[in-house]
């Protein structure tokens, strides 16, 4: 458990938290994450993403996950009507999803949201907002988008439209990411104004179990 939470040690204000199970099922991400040598390393775990309870293969949304330097766990997230591909590291210890677009050049991943290519997209207003970490912060504006789990998933099934995140212009002191941006899992939004990613999903109809836990190996 010690490494998601350095990651929400190095990258979100420090707090702790506790998810908790009730009646509808869970979503469960399975992980296995062993010591490497202090690389970039690919294909080291993989997880789960549980659409109900029950334990039939086609339940489950099966996806790799990658692991940068022990510090970060990532996997794919697809945004928008064409479904662009990204990697997103997933951070325990903040609520908001964003992702850095094509308007910021100091977002260093080469990955970027082209959000004149999405026609779901739809920027809220002209006000450009701030999100700070532990060390960095990043500018953008509340949008709202698709955003699917995998490149196979509708919408009902692993895919939610209108969902609100930033699509980000600029990024200051977050060089080290190995993703296009975060995936805020908190299950509060800490007076935030962020719509809580894996609720969301559940009220939306993306699957079928309110619920984020983890195991690993």
């Amino acid at each position: 458990m010690s490494k998601l939470i350095t990651i929400a040690a190095l990258i979100a204000p420090a707090f702790t938290f506790g998810f908790q199970a009730n009646d509808q099922g869970i979503i469960e991400l399975d992980v296995q994450v062993t010591q490497r040598p202090k690389k970039h390393l690919t294909g080291v775990a993989h997880h789960l993403m549980q659409l109900n309870a029950a334990t039939h293969q086609d339940e489950y949304i099966d996806k790799q996950l990658y692991d940068y330097n022990n510090i970060q766990i990532y996997s794919t997230i697809y945004i928008g009507s064409e479904k662009q591909k990204f990697d997103m590291i997933f951070d325990t210890g903040s609520s908001w999803v964003w992702v850095g677009t094509d308007k910021c050049a100091e977002c260093h991943n080469p990955e970027k949201f082209h959000f004149d290519h999405s026609t779901s997209f739809i920027q809220n207003s002209s006000k450009i907002s701030t999100l700070r970490y532990g060390r960095g912060e990043v500018w953008g504006y509340d949008s709202h988008d698709t955003i699917c789990l995998s490149e196979e998933s509708t919408i009902g099934n692993g895919c939610m439209e209108n969902y609100l995140f930033k699509s980000v212009v600029y990024q200051e002191g977050l060089g080290g990411l190995a993703g296009a941006g975060l995936i805020g899992l908190a299950p509060s939004s800490q007076y935030a104004g962020s719509q809580l990613f894996v609720p969301s999903l559940f009220d939306k109809g993306a699957i079928k179990h309110n619920m984020f836990s983890l195991f690993i190996d």
